[in-house]
């Protein structure tokens, strides 16, 4: 089982890299960009610049968020 979820995972990373993975019935693993922005430190209150980042956003299918 262990090497089966690393095999996907190992899947999702790669391809996710290329755009969108779906995993039917479950979801979609989607790459998303975020500009720069400014921000405050909480501590000093300073404003501070965030650099822009890519990250992963999942969503959701229909069929996951119905059976919840």
């Amino acid at each position: 089982a262990t090497e089966a979820l690393d095999a996907v995972l190992d899947a999702i990373t790669k391809g996710v890299k290329k755009g969108p993975v779906a995993l039917v019935g479950f979801g979609t693993f989607k790459p998303v960009t975020r500009k720069a922005r400014m921000g405050r430190n909480p501590k000093t209150k300073e404003p501070v610049e965030i650099k822009a980042s890519s990250t992963v956003r999942f969503i959701p299918s229909s069929a996951l968020k119905s059976s919840i």
